[in-house]
Protein backbone atom coordinates (compact mmCIF):
# COMPACT_ATOMS: atom_id res chain seq x y z
CA UNK A 1 0.00 0.00 0.00
CA UNK A 2 2.91 2.33 0.65
CA UNK A 3 4.09 1.65 -2.90
CA UNK A 4 0.66 2.67 -4.18
CA UNK A 5 0.71 5.79 -2.04
CA UNK A 6 4.20 6.64 -3.27
CA UNK A 7 3.11 6.08 -6.88
CA UNK A 8 0.11 8.32 -6.35
CA UNK A 9 2.31 11.06 -4.87
CA UNK A 10 4.68 10.84 -7.84
CA UNK A 11 1.74 11.13 -10.23
CA UNK A 12 0.29 14.07 -8.33
CA UNK A 13 3.66 15.87 -8.28
CA UNK A 14 4.13 15.22 -12.01
CA UNK A 15 0.65 16.57 -12.75
CA UNK A 16 1.27 19.67 -10.65
CA UNK A 17 4.59 20.32 -12.41
CA UNK A 18 3.06 19.73 -15.83
CA UNK A 19 0.14 22.01 -15.02
CA UNK A 20 2.45 24.79 -13.80
CA UNK A 21 4.58 24.47 -16.91
CA UNK A 22 1.49 24.50 -19.11
CA UNK A 23 0.21 27.65 -17.39
CA UNK A 24 3.55 29.42 -17.89
CA UNK A 25 3.74 28.34 -21.53
CA UNK A 26 0.13 29.24 -22.19
CA UNK A 27 0.53 32.68 -20.58
CA UNK A 28 3.67 33.38 -22.60
CA UNK A 29 2.02 32.20 -25.80
CA UNK A 30 -1.16 34.20 -25.15
CA UNK A 31 0.72 37.44 -24.51
CA UNK A 32 2.73 37.12 -27.72
CA UNK A 33 -0.07 36.13 -30.08
CA UNK A 34 -0.89 38.74 -32.71
CA UNK A 35 -3.10 37.06 -35.25
CA UNK A 36 -6.36 35.16 -35.20
CA UNK A 37 -4.58 32.06 -36.48
CA UNK A 38 -2.14 32.12 -33.57
CA UNK A 39 -5.02 32.58 -31.14
CA UNK A 40 -6.77 29.57 -32.67
CA UNK A 41 -3.64 27.48 -32.06
CA UNK A 42 -3.52 28.68 -28.46
CA UNK A 43 -7.13 27.64 -27.90
CA UNK A 44 -6.40 24.20 -29.32
CA UNK A 45 -3.41 23.84 -26.98
CA UNK A 46 -5.62 24.84 -24.07
CA UNK A 47 -8.27 22.29 -25.05
CA UNK A 48 -5.63 19.57 -25.17
CA UNK A 49 -4.40 20.65 -21.74
CA UNK A 50 -7.93 20.57 -20.32
CA UNK A 51 -8.53 17.08 -21.76
CA UNK A 52 -5.20 15.90 -20.35
CA UNK A 53 -6.09 17.24 -16.92
CA UNK A 54 -9.50 15.54 -17.03
CA UNK A 55 -7.94 12.21 -18.04
CA UNK A 56 -5.38 12.51 -15.25
CA UNK A 57 -8.13 13.18 -12.71
CA UNK A 58 -10.04 10.14 -13.96
CA UNK A 59 -6.92 7.99 -13.67
CA UNK A 60 -6.24 9.19 -10.13
CA UNK A 61 -9.83 8.43 -9.14
CA UNK A 62 -9.48 4.93 -10.58
CA UNK A 63 -6.26 4.37 -8.63
CA UNK A 64 -7.98 5.48 -5.44
CA UNK A 65 -10.95 3.21 -6.07
CA UNK A 66 -8.69 0.22 -6.75
CA UNK A 67 -6.79 0.86 -3.52
CA UNK A 68 -10.05 1.11 -1.59
CA UNK A 69 -11.38 -2.13 -3.12
CA UNK A 70 -8.17 -3.98 -2.24
CA UNK A 71 -8.34 -2.74 1.37
CA UNK A 72 -12.01 -3.77 1.58
CA UNK A 73 -11.15 -7.26 0.30
CA UNK A 74 -8.36 -7.60 2.87
CA UNK A 75 -10.71 -6.48 5.67
CA UNK A 76 -13.34 -8.98 4.52
CA UNK A 77 -10.72 -11.75 4.51
CA UNK A 78 -9.67 -10.70 8.04
CA UNK A 79 -13.33 -10.93 9.09
CA UNK A 80 -13.58 -14.44 7.61
CA UNK A 81 -10.45 -15.40 9.56
CA UNK A 82 -11.99 -14.05 12.78
CA UNK A 83 -15.21 -15.98 12.22
CA UNK A 84 -13.85 -19.31 10.96
CA UNK A 85 -10.36 -19.68 12.37
CA UNK A 86 -10.65 -17.72 15.62
CA UNK A 87 -14.26 -18.85 16.17
CA UNK A 88 -15.68 -15.39 16.79
CA UNK A 89 -19.36 -14.92 16.10
CA UNK A 90 -18.81 -11.16 16.08
CA UNK A 91 -15.91 -8.74 15.87
CA UNK A 92 -15.12 -5.05 16.06
CA UNK A 93 -13.64 -2.85 13.38
CA UNK A 94 -10.52 -2.29 15.48
CA UNK A 95 -10.01 -6.07 15.78
CA UNK A 96 -10.08 -6.36 12.00
CA UNK A 97 -7.67 -3.46 11.62
CA UNK A 98 -5.22 -5.07 14.08
CA UNK A 99 -5.53 -8.41 12.26
CA UNK A 100 -4.88 -6.68 8.95
CA UNK A 101 -1.84 -4.84 10.36
CA UNK A 102 -0.49 -8.17 11.62
CA UNK A 103 -0.94 -9.70 8.17
CA UNK A 104 0.92 -6.75 6.65
CA UNK A 105 3.96 -7.47 8.81
CA UNK A 106 3.05 -5.01 11.54
CA UNK A 107 2.80 -2.02 9.22
CA UNK A 108 0.19 0.47 10.33
CA UNK A 109 -2.92 0.70 8.19
CA UNK A 110 -3.99 4.21 7.19
CA UNK A 111 -6.92 5.04 9.48
CA UNK A 112 -8.93 6.98 6.90
CA UNK A 113 -8.43 4.36 4.23
CA UNK A 114 -9.47 1.67 6.71
CA UNK A 115 -12.59 3.59 7.70
CA UNK A 116 -13.55 4.16 4.05
CA UNK A 117 -13.05 0.50 3.22
CA UNK A 118 -14.94 -0.72 6.27
CA UNK A 119 -17.80 1.67 5.41
CA UNK A 120 -17.80 0.22 1.90
CA UNK A 121 -18.17 -3.29 3.34
CA UNK A 122 -21.12 -2.12 5.43
CA UNK A 123 -22.82 -0.33 2.53
CA UNK A 124 -22.48 -3.33 0.22
CA UNK A 125 -23.76 -5.72 2.88
CA UNK A 126 -20.57 -7.78 3.01
CA UNK A 127 -20.31 -6.98 6.74
CA UNK A 128 -23.41 -6.60 8.88
CA UNK A 129 -23.81 -4.52 12.02
CA UNK A 130 -25.09 -6.46 15.02
CA UNK A 131 -25.10 -3.72 17.65
CA UNK A 132 -23.01 -0.75 18.65
CA UNK A 133 -19.44 -1.50 17.60
CA UNK A 134 -20.01 -5.20 16.86
CA UNK A 135 -20.24 -6.69 13.41
CA UNK A 136 -20.47 -10.05 11.69
CA UNK A 137 -19.58 -11.28 8.25
CA UNK A 138 -22.48 -11.72 5.82
CA UNK A 139 -23.33 -15.35 5.10
CA UNK A 140 -22.99 -14.74 1.36
CA UNK A 141 -19.34 -13.65 1.66
CA UNK A 142 -17.07 -15.58 -0.72
CA UNK A 143 -14.27 -15.21 1.83
CA UNK A 144 -16.44 -16.90 4.47
CA UNK A 145 -17.05 -19.89 2.20
CA UNK A 146 -13.34 -20.14 1.43
CA UNK A 147 -12.34 -19.86 5.10
CA UNK A 148 -14.81 -22.59 6.09
CA UNK A 149 -13.02 -24.96 3.73
CA UNK A 150 -9.85 -24.54 5.81
CA UNK A 151 -11.45 -24.43 9.25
Amino acid sequence: MQNQAATQLVLINKLQTDTKQRVVLYDALTSSLKTAQQQDVAHRINEIGVKTDQEAQTAMAAIGAATNDKMADMLEAAAAYAVCIEGRSQFTRSQLMRRLAACLGGRAVDREEGLRSFGSLLRTGRVEKLNRGNYTLAAASPYLAEARRFA
